[in-house]
């Protein structure tokens, strides 16, 4: 009778144990850096930060002129332009267990964002949560931030599709080229359109990285 009572106690530690232990696992690492930037209430640098691990919850602020590159487990890679303030919300990769959620939130500043294997799993979850809106992929390529003024803008650079959504509507952007602007959360983005060379131009050069 005594052993049996003992083993929902120990059930019950040992997930809390593995709980605690995929919580402190990180989530990626810096692979770039160029300029100042601030992780957390750590100010970093190009010759130190390389390699540091990143978990969820960490906040990304980067400076002006600055560049970030941060790679995670799944592969999945962003790149944070100049005076970028990023949070990793959340994020669980196990292709074992088909689980891949990934979660980010833009308070300010563009991101260009690239997807690794964590859009192979049935039903992988990779948000970015904005003021305006939120952006979701399905496996691509793209860019977005408040870049061309106050309002939420995103573009398709390429893969299968990107879904931008507020509490007023909701697009969808499938071709590669196509853009889409969000004045506010309670207005709808805007219909979808092959944005010009002019302003793909000024979105690309937004998070590219210096000449040395």
């Amino acid at each position: 009778m005594y052993a049996q009572a003992k083993l929902p106690l120990i059930s019950i530690v040992f997930s809390l144990s593995c709980a605690i232990t995929a919580e402190a696992r990180p989530v990626g690492q810096i692979t770039r850096i160029v300029g100042n930037v601030t992780v957390g209430e750590k100010a970093i640098s190009d010759n130190s930060a390389l390699g540091l691990p990143l978990h969820s919850g960490d906040k990304i602020s980067t400076g002006a002129n600055a560049r970030l590159e941060l790679k995670l487990r799944d592969g999945s890679v962003i790149t944070l332009g100049e005076n970028t303030q990023f949070r990793i919300q959340k994020y669980n990769y196990s292709p074992r267990r088909g689980i891949g959620q990934a979660l980010f939130d833009l308070v300010k500043g563009v991101f260009r964002a690239v997807s690794g294997a964590i859009s192979h799993v049935r039903k992988p979850v990779f948000e970015v949560h904005t003021t305006h809106g939120m952006i979701g992929i399905r496996g691509t390529d793209f860019w977005g931030g408040f870049h061309f003024g106050n309002e939420l803008s995103v573009l398709l650079f390429n893969g299968r599709g990107v879904y931008v959504r507020n509490m007023a509507g909701m697009v969808e952007l499938t071709q590669i080229g196509e853009g889409t602007n969000v004045k506010s959360q309670t207005i709808a983005p805007e219909p979808v359109r092959i944005w010009g060379q002019n302003k793909i131009d000024a979105a690309q050069a937004s998070v590219a990285w210096p000449i040395p």
